[in-house]
């Protein structure tokens, strides 16, 4: 984690510093903010659904490979909050410090990193159980525990994650993460080598470079269409979806007829028209969606089933008095659609298929996000 002792020394002086400023200008110390507990216990966060994580960018902990997500802090947090129930949302800091102060700031539950516990303030942060015993301890700063930080006052949160951990690094799952990562001979660290040698470690895909000049053609953000691009064919440029759909985008034979498109095209060209597609759909909805969130899962969602499933979910909305121009309310009527109660009208919608489309784009978009710039 540090260098040297005297890196350890000084980190642990200007943390020191921080905590001891924000005791002092503590937002809860306001009458107004008396129930302000400074972060969000294990039954808080179950009734949101989501935990928020820190964590770090790099070849190990969390990372992008040909559009995959991967990493061994990643795949740690993704099985942690599947065990509590909740859906992780990841934060990237560029240091331990930002992360530190990230988690003083309550704007992370967890951070999901290698840290040490032994005197790395104690007084101030609360460690889960070790999931890492590692030998490089030449330094205080190198303690052959490691675990994750969080609130010192988030005892619940902490309980359930070491019930958690303490099992998980006793299976055979812990055992692969721990080969697949940290072992030099395994194909996951080959590939990664390869790909640091061929500068394209940063990269989502080997299609970067047309996805950006195309997606800035069309005022889009290209990490919103590259997710799109792997939920659809996983940047394979000959894949054949149902219904005769192909290639990067998935574009329906019907698609290509009515817009006079090559559907056996080059990739190049598949992006292009790809990108054309979509903003033509932000420009059916823009006027009836200002939020740009509700607008691009909208568009996702007339990209998935098509417009008329867009048109046939409004009405259903509109029949529920309900405003069909707000993401939350569209999605309300694609949970309910099948509930005869709901649906009166019996109006065919696709609803929850649509919705795991919708949100496992969105998520790879927000990976892509955290992991690329947008320009």
């Amino acid at each position: 984690m540090f260098r040297n002792k005297n890196m350890y020394i000084c980190f642990l002086i200007l943390l020191v510093g921080l905590c001891v400023t924000l005791l002092v200008l503590k937002p809860w110390s306001n009458e107004k903010n008396q129930l302000y507990k400074g972060y969000s216990d294990l039954e808080t966060l179950r009734k949101s659904g989501h935990i928020r994580v820190g964590i770090l960018q790099n070849t190990i902990d969390y990372y992008v490979d040909n559009g995959y997500i991967k990493g061994f802090q990643f795949e740690m947090v993704e099985l942690m909050a599947k065990q509590l129930g909740l859906i992780p949302h990841y934060t990237v800091y560029g240091t331990y410090w930002d992360n530190f102060c990230a988690l003083l700031r309550d704007e992370v539950d967890v951070l999901a990193m290698s840290l040490n516990p032994v005197g790395t303030m104690e007084q101030f942060f609360l460690y889960t159980s070790p999931y890492s015993f590692s030998e490089q301890s030449d330094s205080p700063a190198e303690s052959s525990l490691q675990s994750w930080a969080l609130h010192k006052k988030n005892i619940t949160l902490c309980e359930a994650i070491d019930d958690w951990m303490s099992n998980f690094v006793q299976t055979v799952n812990y055992n692969q993460l721990v080969k697949q990562y940290f072992c030099e001979q395994s194909q996951n660290m080959q590939r990664i080598k390869r790909q640091e040698q061929k500068g394209r470690f940063s990269a989502i895909s080997r299609y970067d470079n047309s996805i950006k000049k195309y997606a800035k053609e069309r005022k889009l953000d290209w990490r919103f269409v590259a997710a799109i691009i792997f939920q659809e064919s996983k940047f394979n440029p000959t894949a054949v979806g149902k219904g005769g759909a192909y290639g990067l985008m998935q574009i329906m034979p019907i698609t290509a007829q009515h817009y006079g498109l090559e559907l056996y095209a080059p990739p190049e060209t598949q992006i292009a028209d790809g990108c054309m597609l979509i903003q033509q759909l932000v420009e059916k909805y823009k006027e009836y969606y200002t939020q740009e969130n509700d607008l691009l899962k909208i568009v996702l969602m007339a990209y998935n089933t098509g417009t008329r499933n867009v048109d046939a979910t409004r009405n259903l909305a509109e029949e529920n008095k309900l405003n069909p121009n707000t993401w939350n309310n569209m999605e309300h009527v694609l949970r309910n659609a099948s509930d005869k109660s709901f649906n009166q009208s019996k109006t065919k919608v696709k609803g929850k298929a649509t919705l795991k489309y919708v949100y496992e784009v969105w998520t790879h978009y927000a990976h892509y996000k955290n992991m690329t710039e947008k320009d």
